[in-house]
């Protein structure tokens, strides 16, 4: 499609050189510190390298910087790298205990390039496969079975093909659902325009009603930090309407049999209006909410959705990120429950920044809701 240049292969290369470079360059800097076998050296600098690549993780997926807008592939080069020098560290220890100096250095390098290009290859395959996650709920306050689909996070331009992109939307359409509801970040600072208005050219051709929801990213609230040139949120508005998709901020829509959509304005949006603020909830309708971003708990609770549809996370992206989010407490992936309301945490289409995920593979989740068996 004109104008696109999603995940170029230019952009591949660099990807893939660039993280190469950045482990031949670990290699290099910490070799004069491991070539002798001493366990206590060896122990502080795998326990450095460690503290180094949760860092670059959160750096490049986690926090918002002006130098990760700048340079994306740096972190996410730089953490590939280093996760892969301490998988490589451990399974090579073992090994170095045997034979002369030489030996237990070719050894290592070979174990370390061994793991580089396996760990890379992993991780950069796993962002380019999409793949349907099926969920499904029993109520009472529906006649007959609903089947839709949500997706959330593509983030069209750094991480995916765009072949990845018409594909996944080619399986949604395949599936045949009654409507789609797009859980925002469907674009970033990252993306042109002409990739903006392509992207929603091809959600358009679904066959079915789509319903869009904003999330942090799709508006370009960044976008002086990058290089790119972007488009404002009129031009995003207009492209999302123009392919006929309906926007929900804060709104209410009845899909039919009472279930309905709560499409909720994203949580960073000072626009989003307090849950006491929205129109009363439908009475005896099954609720679906869909936001964006699943942290708000007390927004969750005061909604008293039967299920809310999110996403954001990317279920962590880069290991072990999911693992630290649900230690500290945020609902990184998978159902979780606040109040009356089953919570549902999508690992998103694609991910952030760069072609890389060694977390949870990319899904979009295909939702049936259906009468629950009457009793007797």
């Amino acid at each position: 499609m004109g104008g696109v240049d999603a995940m170029s292969t230019l952009g591949c290369i660099i990807w893939v050189a660039g993280t190469i470079a950045c482990a031949i360059a670990l290699y290099a800097i910490q070799a004069p510190l491991t070539r002798s076998y001493k366990p206590l050296r060896r122990l502080v600098v795998l326990l450095i390298k460690i503290l180094l690549a949760i860092a670059c993780a959160f750096l490049s997926v986690a926090l918002e910087l002006f130098i990760v807008y700048r340079d994306p592939y740096f972190f996410g080069m730089a953490y590939v790298a280093l996760t892969s020098d301490i998988i490589a560290d451990i399974l090579s220890w073992p090994c170095e205990r045997m034979g002369n100096a030489h030996h237990k250095d070719l050894k290592r390098r070979v174990i370390t390039a061994v793991v580089t290009v396996a760990y890379l290859a992993y991780g950069t395959i796993n962002m380019q496969v999409v793949t349907p996650h099926e969920i499904a709920f029993e109520t009472d306050k529906v006649t007959r079975e609903h089947t839709f689909v949500f997706m959330s996070d593509l983030h069209v331009s750094r991480s995916q093909g765009w072949e990845v992109t018409e594909s996944t939307v080619a399986q949604i359409r395949d599936l045949n659902p009654e409507f789609v509801v797009l859980g925002g970040d469907i674009t970033d600072e990252f993306t042109s325009e002409a990739e903006m208005r392509s992207t929603y050219e091809l959600l358009s051709t679904i066959a079915c009603p789509v319903y869009f929801v904003y999330g942090n990213h799709d508006v370009q609230p960044h976008g002086d930090w990058t290089i790119q040139e972007g488009y404002g949120r009129d031009e995003l508005t207009d492209a999302i309407r123009e392919g006929g998709l309906i926007v929900l901020e804060d709104e209410w829509v009845d899909v039919g049999d009472n279930l309905v959509i709560l499409g909720r304005e994203d949580a960073f949006d000072p626009t989003r209006k307090p849950t006491d603020k929205l129109t009363p909830r439908p009475a005896g309708a099954f609720v679906v909410c869909v936001d964006h971003t699943p942290y708000e708990t007390e927004d969750i609770v005061a909604t008293e959705a039967d299920v809310q549809l999110s996403g954001h996370t990317h279920a962590g992206q880069l290991f072990p990120l999911q693992w630290i989010y649900n230690l500290l407490g945020y609902d990184a992936y998978g159902s979780y429950r606040h109040g009356a309301t089953q919570l549902v945490v999508s690992s998103g289409a694609a991910g952030w920044g760069f072609p890389f995920r060694s977390e949870e593979g990319c899904h979009f989740e295909v939702v049936t809701v259906k009468p629950a068996p009457s009793e007797g």
